[in-house]
């Protein structure tokens, strides 16, 4: 499981129409808890400055666009604010429907970039159907989510279709007078968030009369047909691992009735309670709703500031210290088997007799763009077929070049041929400042610009049938 935060974003955002970053928050006890629990979690994963959000809403382009853009200034702002530090905008990208529906490959990389996955606000059925996109184009979201152990952000929309087993709100057909539409009983969206909820309960934009008529029409009696928890603003849920908190003022709907669960500015684990309410949405069984009953009256409130403090951030933690421990591993049997091989090819009697190999007249004829040196073509040919064998490197191209990159930095001081040659097949891969930087730490006399090497070595990386 990973760790997300679900529910109505707190108020970093101010909730009239015409809607802004509300400095005035700053102040307020649940908000610096809100997004401190948030920079707790992208700085688990690495400095803020290199965090990569990847923001999907439920508005048509230009109106995503614009809120997405938002909610990035408004953590931003309360990010510097509070701790000094800023995220970066160029690590901040809009996934939209058009994307999903035309380049796959392309959001499936993104996914795989990402440190935070952000799911907004909007209309229900429009962020449905960018799900329905995503599983059609045979992307699991879910499953690139734990994978890399992204932290997931939600709130309204994005909360309540987010959810394994949604609760078809008549929310947007109420409030905003869009079309009915109740998800089917197999809708799972993208199955990330464990809570089925409303997630923006009782809007302070609308008036009381309006919100109880949306309890008595909508919500209780709904809650015979699925059993659901419901988040007031400034309130969310919280899961890490196994475990799911409820934060600030949230109510359990269960058969016509609502108890609340949370108060405000209280935390509650909820988890125990959250596995009775699934099981018994499909049993129906009243065993099961006799115990739901009971644990509500059982449930221990804690301070609110104690999710910073206990060991509610302990499985993330441990989960991204088993991603670095990978990728140490993978690193290490890269460089033990990559460099093994090129030392052999260049060094050894079984590929090369080095005493019969003039090291320098070789540099000298790779100079020369239109050599037709036969150990030059060898040599390159060899190079790429032993890049090419880990290529296949957890499906990550992209990574194990950086990599690639790392470990040639390394070695050039012992092995200037072996990165000048990496250099001439593969500058291709790379922008001409990083190649500039490996070609001068060669101190091989070179005239050749980078850019010339670049152009001349793409033929030489997509043909080459190895």
């Amino acid at each position: 499981m990973m760790s997300m935060v679900a529910g109505s974003l707190p108020g970093i955002v101010t909730r009239n129409e015409n809607r802004r970053i509300n400095k005035e928050g700053i102040k307020d006890e649940f908000l610096v808890m809100y997004i401190s629990l948030i920079y707790k979690l992208f700085k688990i994963k690495k400095n803020l400055k290199d965090i990569k959000i990847l923001y999907l809403g439920g508005y048509l382009k230009e109106e995503n666009n614009n809120t997405g853009k938002l909610y990035f200034r408004a953590l931003n702002y309360y990010f510097k604010t509070l701790f000094g530090e800023e995220m970066q905008i160029d690590n901040f990208t809009i996934l939209d429907q058009d994307l999903i529906n035309s380049d796959a490959v392309k959001v499936q990389e993104l996914l795989k970039e990402a440190d935070c996955l952000f799911l907004g606000i909007g209309d229900d059925q429009l962020l449905g159907s960018a799900f329905t996109s995503l599983a059609d184009s045979g992307i699991n979201v879910k499953a690139w989510v734990e994978k890399n152990n992204i932290v997931v952000l939600s709130a309204c929309a994005g909360s309540v279709l987010s959810a394994k087993n949604i609760y078809g709100s008549k929310y947007d057909s109420f409030y905003h007078g869009r079309t009915e539409f109740d998800y089917p009983e197999s809708y799972e969206g993208v199955a990330l968030n464990i809570f089925t909820m409303e997630a923006n309960l009782f809007p302070e934009r609308k008036t009381k009369e309006e919100n109880r008529e949306f309890e008595k029409a909508c919500l209780l009696p709904d809650s015979f047909k699925k059993r659901f928890f419901g988040c007031k603003a400034d309130s969310f849920m919280f899961m890490s691992g196994n475990i799911g908190y409820g934060v600030g003022e949230i109510y359990l709907f269960i058969d016509g009735e609502k108890y609340l669960v949370c108060e405000h500015n209280k935390m509650v684990n909820l988890t125990k309670l959250n596995e009775l309410v699934r099981v018994y949405n499909l049993s129906k069984s009243l065993d099961i709703k006799e115990k739901i009953l009971e644990i509500i009256t059982k449930l221990n409130s804690e301070t609110m500031l104690n999710i910073l403090n206990n060991d509610a951030l302990y499985a993330f933690r441990y989960r991204e210290t088993l991603q670095e421990n990978k990728r140490r591993v993978r690193r290490s049997i890269l460089e033990w088997q990559l460099l093994s091989d090129l030392r052999n090819l260049f060094y050894s009697s079984g590929c090369v007799d080095k005493n019969s190999l003039d090291v320098d007249a070789l540099v000298i004829q790779a100079m020369n763009l239109e050599s037709n040196d036969d150990w030059e073509i060898y040599l390159k040919y060899k190079l790429i077929s032993l890049v090419k064998k880990y290529i296949n490197y957890y499906d990550n191209e992209k990574e194990f070049f950086a990599d690639l990159y790392e470990l040639m930095m390394e070695i050039v001081s012992s092995d200037q041929i072996i990165v000048y040659y990496f250099i001439t097949c593969f500058s291709s891969r790379y922008d001409n400042a990083k190649m500039k930087r490996l070609l001068q730490a060669t101190g091989i006399e070179c005239q050749r610009k980078v850019n010339a090497l670049s152009s001349n070595n793409k033929l030489l990386w997509r043909n080459e049938n190895v």
